[in-house]
């Protein structure tokens, strides 16, 4: 999913079975339809472009896939004329349930 996240939304769209739940637990977002999933992450692209994700470690187990990451980007902020670059820097956790090859959940 990381892959295909850095490759083309249309690659990400495919990863994705047609009835799927995708839960952003920290934002408190839910998606079951994949044209608002690739709507999101284009909106988030378009706010953080030089946002990148890296994968820590992966543990596969079954049907499931757990992947530990790290996410850092930039927020510029602006204060009148003058605007500042805040660093921002978060690591999360993503867990994938998989579903003839491809993403339920």
């Amino acid at each position: 999913m990381l892959a295909a996240l850095r490759e083309s939304f249309q690659k990400l769209w495919i990863q994705f079975e047609d009835h799927f739940k995708f839960t952003d637990h920290a934002l408190g977002l839910e998606f079951l339809d994949k044209r608002r999933l690739v709507e999101f992450i284009h909106k988030s692209r378009k706010l953080f472009p030089d946002t990148m994700v890296e994968a820590d470690g992966t543990f596969e187990y079954g049907d499931h896939a757990i992947v530990e990451w790290k996410l850092a980007s930039n927020q510029i902020l602006s204060y009148g004329s003058l605007q500042r670059r805040v660093p921002i820097s978060l690591r999360g956790a993503t867990i994938v349930h998989v579903e003839n090859g491809r993403i339920r959940r």
